[in-house]
């Protein structure tokens, strides 16, 4: 293949320039020929003689300045497909680069030259002469054939008219040459609207001839190159001329390409202008090329670290902004001398004898130097130094970047101090997973008195069973790449004493390189005590649950007679009602009344059991007595659900005396009785008593629907009733096995059942015969019978803001007054009481507006010590009885009062013994 000699023309009005200029291309570009010229005009003149593939040209001239001499080339029709590269000494001058591509230049370039991107561009305008080139040669070997094929065809029109055919023929010919070019085509008419395209484009767009016709094609330019390209082609087909310009033309892929578009009038042999022809080439890839030099250039110039290139004898060639600011040396200072310069002469020559040949050989090299800067002040760097090779693998650079380590140097020993006296036990590891540094506070927790103690000791010595599978599930977790950084294990001391640890690990530099950081802190007493706090938060929370059923059921069970009370009292409204309808809704009413007492005192009941102020009251009990009215009191009720309640007695001739407290005996057997009627659909209960030595048994057993394995050993909590999960809904407020087992115990007994779900449960409990069992319990009194005497007709103060119960203490006293008073507050009772002296009784409400019953009672006390006052509440709560009698009243009654109760206290209060005016 014949060898091209390239010819490049240099024109700058300064000798010195083109000396630089000429040497350095010479150095460059080996065989090429160079030609210099010291004005525009001198380099027209060359460049019409030689055949000149690139020319380099200098912006600023006298006579006639680039602008003007790049112009008069591209008029030139022999000249203007030279490549024209622009250089100047003026920086980021923005408006000579517009001006210099407007005068129709493909390049340029800065002074200084910079080397890299001057081999750059000459290969781009190279290409691009060739370009132009072929160009140029197929559009002449072109227009020679379709100018000699036209002759032939009009010629032979002349002589028959067959010839058309043949020259359509000759014209497809034509375009099968254009789609045979490694060029994009297309040729636009005198209305600038393109009217051919070849094969390559429409390749290259993915679109059809019709597509692209006209205008179609300008769809595929980029937004942001439209103006441009637009401008560019209307200002040169406007003036006739050639221009070549850059913009990105989508793929049929979708993807943008980078084009470059030489286009050219037409004009036939007459000189008639016909439109344009343009060629266009793929410059994707050397405008890639171009950005990565761009951005490589910008990366090494903004480079955090320190970067130095020198030869291969260590001759400084290029340091960046970083190296400056750290040594304090600027670049001018540097270049041409040898890194030796920075030696603090802290580093051995064996130092920099091993750093030498390690280079030299092609390897790279890592290490730290102790250097020295301009002010003399003394740095440690991180240093890597590493070959560059040309195409043969021959070293012809070495590129150093090295990074200033002295702040993290001393935080390293900073942090070695930390560790060293840290009470927290750490452990360095190494990526292998070896321990190569341990504390003194780290060796205490497994009791080592060495590191070697430690790291020979196999871990499967120094875990729990447990803790040591886990830790071989974290290893794996870690060779995988997981992370296992925060956990918890169980160590086996060296004396064998068990304790909890909780670990972290974290990564840190030591010595430079990546380790981990392991954290070890006991946390045996905080394990201990965090289990002891879970246990009792899972009992809260259990007491919490059931508390929230119990209020659920508890609402359930108080607004049921409530309702029942409401509801009936308003139907004895009706006028039309007969005297058994309304017998029957008071009864209901009475019965529904009597269900919300009884809920109320097993509240009252429970909370006095568990304040320990419930009271005993010991006497003897005859069982059999007992047994009996149980049994006549509950038969109805058992026979009502079709259930057999039978009683096994003790034998008669025994006679078994046993003393007890018999209301909470009859509170336990009721409750017991109760609730085996409750639970039990079918079969029988049954209720005996077995005496056994110093104690008796007793026993109810039914035939229900039992009780679940999982609930049988919490059923004497409180509300267990009310978790019960049991579509029947079983009334009931969950209190009374509560109640009675601390019945029971209060008694000196113990309370136990057996139960098989589905078939039946029995309650057992036992109670001492004798007296002396219960010497031990706290608080108990004897109650002592109360004479009653009849009492005369008496005065008396009501004092009661509610309406309803002043009335029904009216209706309730009448038989025992000869007078009432009432009052609304306790201002009014004092007031009340100084007006009429005379007063005997004074039934005081508790709680009321403006001032309670306390109070009052204890101011009418100071003028008035000899009326009775009794008080009555509605709280009914333990400690009201101490409460009343400490403010001054003689006794105390709760609400709902019992009117025959309230009768009898106030006989025995105001008997001729008791009254003050006897």
């Amino acid at each position: 293949m014949k060898h091209i000699t390239r010819k490049i023309l240099v024109i700058d009005d300064n000798p010195d320039n083109l000396i630089s200029l000429k040497a350095l291309l010479t150095d460059l570009f080996s065989g090429f020929i160079t030609y210099t010229a010291t004005s525009g005009a001198e380099g027209v003149e060359l460049a019409r003689k030689h055949p000149i593939d690139v020319i380099l040209l200098d912006v600023l001239m006298p006579v006639m300045d680039g602008f003007e001499t790049c112009r008069l080339l591209k008029s030139d029709p022999l000249l203007c497909d030279i490549p024209v590269v622009f250089v100047t000494a003026l920086k980021e001058d923005r408006a000579n680069k517009v001006r210099a591509l407007e005068a129709g230049g493909e390049g340029f370039l800065t002074k200084p030259v910079d080397e890299q991107e001057l081999v750059a561009q000459l290969s781009t305008m190279l290409k691009l002469k060739d370009a132009n080139d072929l160009k140029r040669s197929e559009m002449e070997r072109l227009e020679q054939m379709v100018n000699e094929r036209t002759r032939q065809l009009q010629e032979e029109l002349k002589l028959n008219s067959e010839l058309y055919q043949h020259l359509k023929e000759k014209e497809h010919h034509f375009h099968t040459l254009a789609d045979g070019v490694n060029a994009l085509i297309w040729t636009s008419g005198t209305d600038k609207l393109c009217n051919y395209f070849n094969e390559p484009w429409l390749r290259y767009t993915g679109r059809t001839m019709e597509q692209e016709m006209g205008n179609g094609w300008a769809e595929g330019v980029h937004p942001d190159d439209f103006d441009f390209c637009l401008d560019v082609y209307v200002t040169h087909f406007d003036r006739r001329e050639s221009f070549s310009m850059e913009y990105r033309l989508r793929k049929a892929n979708g993807e943008y390409g980078w084009l470059l578009d030489m286009g050219n009038p037409r004009f036939d042999s007459a000189g008639n202008f016909l439109g344009f022809i343009g060629f266009c080439y793929d410059i994707t890839e050397q405008k890639l090329v171009q950005d990565q030099l761009i951005k490589l250039s910008q990366a090494v110039e903004q480079s955090p670290a320190s970067v130095v290139l020198t030869s291969v004898n260590g001759t400084i060639e290029y340091v960046n902004p970083k190296f400056t600011s750290v040594t304090g040396y600027t670049r001018d200072e540097v270049l041409g001398k040898n890194p030796r310069i920075l030696k603090s002469g802290h580093q051995s020559k064996e130092f920099y004898k091993e750093l030498w040949e390690t280079i030299s050989s092609g390897k790279e090299w890592m290490g730290e130097f102790h250097n020295k800067k301009k002010n003399g002040e003394l740095y440690w760097e991180l240093a890597r130094i590493s070959p560059i090779k040309n195409e043969e693998g021959t070293i012809i650079n070495y590129l150093a970047t090295k990074e200033d380590i002295t702040d993290l140097m001393q935080a390293e020993k900073n942090y070695r101090l930390s560790i060293d006296q840290s009470p927290i036990g750490i452990r360095i590891v190494n990526q292998q997973g070896v321990t190569v540094y341990a504390n003194q506070a780290f060796l205490a927790i497994y009791e080592y008195s060495s590191l070697s103690d430690y790291v020979n000791t196999p871990a499967k010595v120094r875990y729990t069973e447990e803790s040591y599978l886990e830790h071989v599930e974290r290893k794996k977790i870690r060779k995988a790449g997981g992370e296992a950084n925060e956990y918890e294990i169980c160590i086996r001391r060296l004396s064998g004493e068990i304790r909890y640890i909780k670990v972290w690990w974290k990564e840190v530099l030591w010595n430079r390189e990546k380790h981990f950081q392991v954290i070890n802190q006991d946390i045996t007493q905080e394990k201990l005590l965090y289990n002891d706090l879970v246990n009792a938060k899972n009992k809260a929370e259990e007491s919490d649950r059931l508390k929230s059923a119990f209020l659920a059921n508890m609402s359930h069970e108080i607004r049921t007679p409530m309702n029942g009370i409401m509801g009936f009292a308003e139907l004895l409204k009706e006028p039309d009602l007969t005297g058994d309808q309304q017998r029957m809704y008071i009864d209901l009413i009475n019965k529904s009344g009597q269900r919300m007492l009884n809920i109320i005192k097993d509240l009252i009941d429970i909370s006095k059991i568990e304040a320990g102020v419930m009271e005993i009251h010991l006497s003897e009990v005859n069982t059999n007595e007992l047994f009996d009215f149980i049994h006549h009191f509950f038969l109805s009720e058992a026979t009502a659900k079709g259930l057999e309640f039978n009683v096994k007695n003790l034998p008669a001739e025994k006679n078994v005396k046993l003393k007890t407290d018999k209301e909470k005996l009859y509170a336990i057997l009721a409750n017991l009785v109760k609730n085996a009627i409750k639970f039990t659909s079918r079969g029988e209960i049954e209720l005996g008593c077995i005496h056994k030595e110093s104690y008796l048994e007793f026993y109810v057993r039914d035939t229900g629907i039992g009780i679940a394995i999982d609930r049988q050993k919490a059923v004497f909590e409180r509300f267990v009733q009310a978790d019960i999960e049991d579509k029947m809904a079983y009334q009931g407020a969950g209190l009374g096995l509560t109640i009675s087992k601390n019945y029971v115990e209060m008694l000196g007994g113990k309370i136990w059942m057996e139960s098989t779900e589905g078939q039946g449960t029995t309650f057992s409990f036992t109670l001492p015969l004798g007296y002396g069992a219960l010497l031990a319990q706290p608080e108990i009194r004897i109650s002592q019978p109360v004479a009653v005497k009849e009492a005369r007709k008496l005065k008396i103060l009501i004092v009661e803001d509610d309406e309803v119960s002043a009335m029904l203490l009216k209706k309730s006293i009448a038989p025992l007054s000869r007078e009432l008073v009432f009052a609304t507050n306790g201002m009014d009772a004092i007031q009340k009481c100084r007006d009429n002296s005379d007063i005997d009784l004074i039934l005081m409400d508790i709680r009321m507006p403006v001032m309670g019953g306390y109070e009052a009672t204890r101011l009418i006390r100071e003028f008035n010590k000899e009326v009775v006052i009794i008080a009555q509440t509605a709280f009914g709560l333990t400690g009201d009885r101490e409460k009343a009698r400490e403010a001054g009243c003689n006794d105390y009654v709760s609400k709902p009062i019992n009117i025959a109760e309230l009768r009898k206290k106030i006989e025995a209060l105001l008997s001729p013994v008791h009254s003050p005016h006897g």
